[in-house]
């Protein structure tokens, strides 16, 4: 999935260096979607960079998951953040305050959800993009 919108570049939180007289920008952007399947639920792309994506509100809803599906929810180089009890609905939803969660750059996408069975999901998710 890509970024559906930026809102906008402003400037970084917590990311203030006394070095410069410049303050750290960043492109803050959204993005939700939905869909069904039986693999990888790509969210955000993969980064360049350890640190160029920060995370900071996630939501993920399942519903008609089979009896079978396994899901977990994926961020910062295959970090789990949560999991779907076993072929039931709900939603996790998670919020990494305003400097966000750091997404890493070995994996794939930096964040995903990924199931072992048939499911469809929704998301949505915000954070900023350093510039």
């Amino acid at each position: 999935m890509a970024i559906t919108n930026s809102l906008g570049a402003f400037q970084a939180p917590g990311k203030y260096d006394p070095n410069h007289r410049t303050p750290k920008m960043a492109d803050f952007l959204q993005t939700s979607g939905s869909a069904v399947g039986t693999a990888s639920v790509n969210i955000i792309a993969k980064e360049g960079s350890a640190d160029a994506f920060y995370l900071c509100h996630l939501s993920v809803a399942q519903c008609a998951a089979t009896s079978a599906a396994e899901t977990l929810v994926y961020a910062a180089t295959a970090t789990v953040l949560g999991q779907f009890q076993t072929g039931t609905a709900g939603t996790i939803t998670w919020n990494f305050g305003p400097v966000g969660l750091a997404c890493g750059n070995t994996d794939t996408y930096s964040v995903y959800v990924k199931s072992s069975a048939t499911i469809t999901c929704y998301f949505v998710a915000t954070g900023y993009r350093l510039i």
